[in-house]
């Protein structure tokens, strides 16, 4: 019997070397690569790949007829395919995981960039959070995730700090406290002091302290008069623009009431705390964040960056105490009882184990946590069906929820009862609304050539011809490579679509046209569409260009990006193409999804007629 060819090449893939296996896309080599042991197939290189050991290596020869690139050969004459040993892994320093003290309730967790799996274990820990500037995992130092650290990683782990012997048992989220400390109401003078940037703010039932700017505080202000914050010209997809650069905050006094704080563009985290002052706003002009001039505002820059915070004057004493907005009412925060504190960190490690998207598990947790406040007084497990029905009762007559968000409740419920409590059916016996079946926006054919002319940069015209002419969601265009686009046979590969599901659809002529220009004036190198500093272009990017391009055709109508795919299907059905092509086209599991777009056909319609034309009066 014949053997399968195999063409063999070297593969760098996640740090390590391979051997990249390249052979025919059909059941009986599929069949042969996967007795190959440590065989795996790769989504980024679309292609499958073996260890580079001799063992998979006389795997292969047997089961296929193999044939060596030079390099290959090259190389099994040079390092005859040895893999190393474990305990040359292990005693490799690059692959330990280096674990030093970040704070007194935080460590600082360094990851190999290659070891994708351990990045993966260390995102289901609760309360984790990744430093973009130092390139490390912080975890909360709790008991939980100690024993979850030397459970998964033991040996591996090189501790370079001391573990305290008292530690929290688990994690408890910013702002939750079991015994909230009544304090009465006293107005003493705070000397400022430098805070760090996780520290929680105040809770509810503590007072705040009225807060004076001594003399010997303001010595402790960096002030730098003279200083100009630093800005860089760049060209985003053919606009000229701007951005602040440097290491500090430069802060400006624009006026008696208002001050001027430039922040560089890549440092995210310090937005963060510049949005936890009460009054600040964004000026998109001056790409700079316009802050109330007053002595909490001082403060709260100066404990929350130090000296990276210059301020280019001296402070008066003669300002106001807080923001006069700030007197007014503020929203209460729901203070969070010790039970159902549990009861929402069981809920969120129940759904990071099922993967769930951090927007779902926030979604969850706020919808248990109203449901659990509303009957606080009745312990979460006994809470009775009867007392779910109320409560939806409640929020449709009271609060006139919508039927979007009756179901996401009713989700939440469910989750947390069936999931984490593990009662059976318990929810499945409360209704479910009937959701209302919009009609989406469309445009019509010149309505969509107004569209295309209005673009006039060439890869802001390709990105909306191909949404068009392909019919695909906003997250299927981010997310093609150049090898999606198959000239030859005039396809686009769509990769992971929604539901997780491959198709190919529609590659027009002309839009194939605008991409050739397109790739060689820009040569993206691995996605198709990138950003202006390389990597992924993000989905906002792709709103905005949409956005400008209905302005610039006067298009007022309530579309979004996603229009384009509704008109894709609608022109189609237009033109007589059958919904069962269109169904595969845009993707969708059931047919029933695909026949909106016989409501939004005017085939047939403009034969039509009013009644009210043939009376005669």
């Amino acid at each position: 019997m014949t053997k399968p060819s195999a063409n063999l090449h070297p593969l760098d893939h996640r740090g390590d070397c391979h051997i990249k296996v390249e052979i025919a896309n059909n059941e009986a080599c599929k069949s042969r690569i996967r007795k190959v042991k440590g065989r795996k197939w790769s989504q980024t290189h679309r292609c499958w790949y073996v260890p580079y050991t001799q063992e998979a290596f006389h795997q292969l020869k047997t089961l296929f007829d193999v044939r060596m690139s030079e390099k290959i050969i090259g190389k099994i004459k040079e390092e005859k395919i040895v893999r190393p040993s474990v305990h040359a892994v292990q005693n490799n320093k690059e692959d330990l995981l280096k674990i030093v003290g970040e704070d007194d309730r935080r460590i600082k967790v360094f990851v190999p960039y290659h070891k994708k799996d351990w990045i993966e274990k260390i995102k289901s820990i609760p309360g984790r959070a990744w430093n973009e500037s130092e390139k490390y995992w912080s975890l909360p130092l709790v008991q939980t995730t100690v024993n979850s650290l030397k459970g998964w990683f033991g040996e591996l782990v090189e501790w370079r700090m001391k573990i305290p012997d008292k530690l929290p048992e688990t994690y408890r989220p910013k702002g939750w406290n079991d015994k909230p400390e009544n304090k009465k109401n006293k107005e003493h003078t705070i000397v400022l002091k430098k805070r760090h940037t996780h520290q929680a703010h105040n809770l509810p039932g503590q007072t705040v302290a009225k807060v004076n700017i001594p003399s010997q505080s303001l010595n402790k202000l960096n002030i730098k008069p003279g200083i100009k914050p630093k800005f860089q010209s760049f060209n985003s997809d053919g606009l000229e623009s701007s951005k602040v650069t440097g290491d500090c905050i430069v802060i400006l006094k624009s006026s008696d009431h208002f001050l001027e704080a430039y922040i560089p563009l890549n440092k995210k985290g310090w937005v963060v705390e510049i949005k936890g002052i009460p009054g600040r706003n964004w000026s998109v002009e001056s790409k700079c964040w316009r802050l109330p001039y007053t002595v909490e505002t001082v403060t709260m820059l100066y404990r929350a960056f130090g000296s990276r915070a210059t301020f280019t004057f001296r402070p008066s004493h003669n300002i106001p105490q807080v923001w006069a907005d700030s007197q007014r009412p503020r929203k209460r925060v729901r203070q969070v009882l010790p039970a159902h504190r549990e009861s929402l960190v069981a809920l969120e490690e129940q759904l990071m184990l099922e993967r769930k998207s951090h927007t779902t598990i926030k979604s969850y947790k706020n919808n248990l946590l109203r449901f659990l406040a509303h009957y606080k007084e009745t312990p979460p497990a006994d809470i009775s069906v009867k007392q779910v029905r109320d409560y939806l009762l409640y929020l449709i007559n009271e609060k006139g929820i919508s039927e979007s968000t009756q179901n996401s409740v009713i989700n939440a419920i469910k989750a947390y009862y069936e999931k984490v409590l593990g009662q059976e059916r318990k929810m499945y016996y409360v209704p479910r609304p009937k959701r209302r079946n919009r009609l989406p926006s469309i445009f019509s054919e010149k309505e969509v050539v107004n569209l295309l002319q209005s673009a006039q940069n060439t890869k802001h015209k390709c990105v909306l011809m191909l949404i068009y002419s392909a019919g695909l969601r906003l997250g299927e265009l981010v997310n093609l490579k150049t090898h999606d686009i198959d000239p030859d046979r005039m396809r686009v590969f769509v990769h992971a679509g929604k539901g997780k599901k491959d198709r190919y659809t529609l590659l027009s002529k002309k839009a194939m046209l605008h991409l050739q220009g397109y790739l060689k004036e820009c040569t993206p190198s691995d996605w198709l569409f990138e950003g202006q500093d390389g990597g992924q272009y993000s989905k906002s990017s792709v709103q905005k260009i949409f956005k400008r391009a209905c302005e610039k055709a006067g298009i007022k109508k309530p579309v979004t990006v996603h229009s384009l795919r509704h008109s894709f299907a609608t022109h189609l059905h237009e033109r007589g193409i059958s919904l069962r092509h269109i169904q595969g086209l845009l993707g969708h599991e059931s047919s029933k999804t695909t026949e909106i777009y016989t409501h939004l056909t005017s085939k047939g319609f403009d034969k039509l007629e009013s009644p009210l034309d043939n009376l005669d009066f």
